[in-house]
């Protein structure tokens, strides 16, 4: 268990920073970035359960970035 949380970790990571650096590139937009990860979503075989932790912690344009999203 305790690898398998550590592999979602490590991917979650590369995920977030494959979006992060895409986003510069691009500058992308807040819709134009929820078009897509809908389209990523869309297309995973089995559901998807996303827990946020520690949100207290963001910075107030991060948690506006986060709820946008």
């Amino acid at each position: 268990m305790t690898a398998a949380l550590g592999f979602s970790s490590k991917l979650f990571d590369l995920i977030s920073d494959s979006f992060q650096a895409e986003a510069k590139s691009k500058a992308m937009t807040i819709p134009e970035m929820k078009a897509e990860l809908t389209d990523m979503l869309a297309s995973l075989r089995r559901p998807l359960l996303i827990v946020l932790d520690d949100i207290d912690r963001l910075s107030g344009d991060e948690l506006k970035l986060l709820f946008q999203l």
